[in-house]
């Protein structure tokens, strides 16, 4: 059960693929995985809306204690001929969730301070990180970077991990704007016989423009291609915002 939170990081672009084809055109049977938010009709049902393909599913599995924009990574099989009346209406779609579920909540992005590339200087390493992707939302709130991370257990409390703002405001080369963004690990006590992998989201800053966004993350290794400047303990990793269009 618990495998499901240790899928390689490189496995997770084969979800986003799979979740975004013609899903109908895999037979009757769909078995995927991938990360989503919790969601709520009208009636008070609680369902998942996923990543990128906005694919919906429904089912009784979902835990009843989840609110309505909690995060969650699990796995789903949906048999397309065993659908309710209801599916061809609103497209939510009924199914199976397979192993265990990862809930997490969306953090903040702390606002600029002198102090945090302080704290970034501090900061912790993570074990392991998978690629932060961007999910754009269209509900005039902030958009969500979202990645998973591998970590020791510890041995009293929880490890934290905030993203922080690195500059004031945003960095103009030209026709080029920039914006930095530090991801602070504190391990706090760690229990070196066991690992976890959770997941975590936070929201971005609010952009009124497309934007590079540069990310500065402290880890051992990194399951995708990122730069180590030369003379630093960090990585660097670009990922491009593109501002929505107004609905």
């Amino acid at each position: 059960m618990k495998m499901m939170k240790k899928i390689s990081f490189a496995l997770m672009a084969v979800a986003s693929v799979m979740l975004t084809g013609c899903l109908k055109d895999n037979g009757n049977i769909l078995t995927s995985y991938g990360v989503g938010t919790i969601k709520q009709t009208a009636m008070g049902t609680k369902y998942i809306q996923f990543d990128d393909s906005r694919l919906c599913i429904q089912s009784e599995q979902i835990n009843p204690d989840s609110h309505v924009n909690q995060r969650v990574f699990t796995g789903f099989t949906i048999n397309w001929d065993e659908q309710p009346a209801s599916a061809n209406q609103d497209g939510i779609y009924a199914a199976t969730l397979n192993g265990e579920a990862d809930y997490f909540t969306v953090g903040e992005c702390n606002a600029f301070s002198e102090q945090n590339n302080a704290a970034f200087s501090t900061s912790d390493s993570l074990l392991d990180m998978s690629t932060p992707y961007i999910t754009y939302l269209y509900d005039k709130v902030n958009n969500i970077i979202t990645f998973q991370t591998a970590m020791y257990e510890t041995e009293t409390g929880q490890p934290t991990l905030q993203l922080m703002k690195g500059i004031s405001g945003l960095h103009e080369e030209g026709s080029i704007k920039t914006d930095t963004l530090l991801l602070v690990f504190d391990q706090g006590d760690i229990k070196k016989t066991s690992k976890k992998y959770p997941w975590k989201s936070f929201h971005l800053p609010y952009y009124h423009e497309n934007v590079t966004i540069v990310f500065k993350i402290k880890a051992h290794n990194l399951s995708f291609n990122a730069t180590n400047p030369k003379g630093t303990d960090y990585y660097t990793f670009n990922v491009q915002y593109t501002k929505p269009e107004e609905n």
